[in-house]
């Protein structure tokens, strides 16, 4: 799909720049090795050749033929204008023969060598009939992509998958023409049939001027960050699309067109600028914008849930984080607990303990130096021997290992309060 002036069959479209031009049309150069690849002739090839009467004709078959090895063309030269490859086909295939003249065989020899060639390889050229079925290809094609080059090589694919020699440029110039101009008039008319009144006044306050803002180039601003301010505008913009995005999935699955052609249309908004979309054919301008919506609002979306997950992200890291501190504290915590349980220890191993004082009162001179709770942590982390901690999603947890060297699972070591 493309504007006024690239639909405009007074004036071809530009698909290939001159130099594209040459090398699928212009007359091949041959370097030395491509002339001895392409003028070197199969046994086929060769018995068809020794038919040809004359010396000219022989080496303008040889040459049309290499020619046609190269580019699946034919080309109109004279052997002056082909010199060193004259040559070169001389000094191949008759190096006892006198050089040939300057002129060229006759248009119906030459006529005959291309058939002749042309049944050699299976191909045919491109006349009414297939001229009519590339049209229909290229109409095809136009519902997937309007990109003139797009279509410009699908159809040469597809010629010479059929063995079809390729028509000229200007001929695949008007025909791709003619095929998107047909698209554009199809597309028109299904939304001009699906669009109503209010369907159309909601598309055209996205490109109509308020106090000097249009809402489609606020709605075409991506989000700089995942910041909250920043995200809490995009939602606004979410909002707006929302009933833009029904509508457009209303009507755009009833053009049947790809959706890499509805990516390409909504490119073209931001391509654009408003001023030009108001200019466009209306019915283009409407579909632009629908695809641009449908476009739009998936990359809301995605926006949205990038932020969300660069959020949960950052949470994950910071708990990381903390959970690395907690750790660190613990150690600290859990080795100044271990001194104070050696001084618990040191009740029980005293040499003179005082007949006199009972089991309570000895525990009450522990628990003085380590309370209970604490206490009964580090009890229960030194009854396991060769402990490893590690921290987990639980807090620390510790395992030792036994004498035949497999790990059990030992008391969890909860964080000290």
């Amino acid at each position: 799909m493309v504007d006024g002036p690239e639909t405009d069959q007074q004036k071809r479209l530009n698909i290939l720049d001159d130099h594209e031009i040459d090398d699928l049309y212009g007359l091949p150069r041959f370097t030395t090795d491509e002339r001895q690849l392409y003028f070197t002739l199969t046994a086929a090839e060769q018995v068809v050749c020794r038919r040809l009467r004359s010396l000219p004709s022989q080496v303008s078959f040889i040459l049309q033929l290499g020619y046609f090895k190269a580019r699946q063309q034919f080309f109109s030269f004279t052997f002056a204008q082909v010199a060193d490859d004259v040559a070169a086909v001389l000094a191949r295939h008759f190096p006892a023969d006198s050089p040939v003249s300057s002129v060229a065989p006759t248009p119906p020899t030459l006529a005959n060598q291309r058939d002749i060639i042309l049944e050699l390889f299976g191909y045919r050229m491109c006349r009414a009939a297939e001229r009519q079925q590339l049209f229909e290809r290229a109409q095809q094609l136009a519902r997937l992509s309007t990109k003139p080059l797009y279509l410009f090589r699908e159809l040469l694919h597809s010629l010479a998958h059929h063995r079809i020699v390729a028509p000229a440029y200007t001929v695949m110039q008007d025909l791709i023409g003619k095929a998107l101009s047909g698209e554009q008039q199809r597309v028109s008319d299904i939304l001009h049939a699906q669009l109503s009144p209010a369907d159309t006044a909601a598309l055209d306050q996205l490109i109509a001027e308020t106090d000097g803002l249009y809402l489609v180039t606020h709605l075409k601003h991506e989000p700089s960050d995942f910041g909250l301010k920043v995200m809490r505008t995009e939602v606004r913009r979410g909002d707006t699309l929302g009933p833009l995005y029904h509508l457009a999935m209303r009507v755009i699955p009833r053009l049947e067109i790809s959706p890499d052609a509805v990516t390409y249309y909504a490119s073209l908004v931001g391509y654009y600028s408003t001023h030009r979309l108001q200019e466009l054919d209306r019915w283009l301008t409407y579909l632009y914008l629908l695809c641009f919506v449908i476009h739009r609002y998936h990359r809301f979306h995605d926006h949205v849930l990038t932020a969300l997950m660069h959020k949960v992200t950052s949470f994950v890291a910071e708990a990381a984080e903390t959970a690395k501190g907690k750790a660190a504290e613990q150690r600290l915590e859990r080795t100044a607990d271990l001194v104070k349980a050696g001084g618990v220890l040191q009740l029980i191993v005293d040499d003179a303990p005082s007949p006199t004082i009972t089991f309570t009162q000895m525990q009450a001179q522990a628990f003085a130096l380590l309370d209970r709770e604490r206490l009964a942590r580090v009890a229960a982390y030194l009854s396991t021997r060769e402990a490893e901690d590690r921290w987990d999603s639980n807090g620390w947890s510790s395992t030792r290992h036994t004498s035949a060297g497999s790990s059990i699972s030992a008391t969890s070591w909860q964080p000290l309060s």
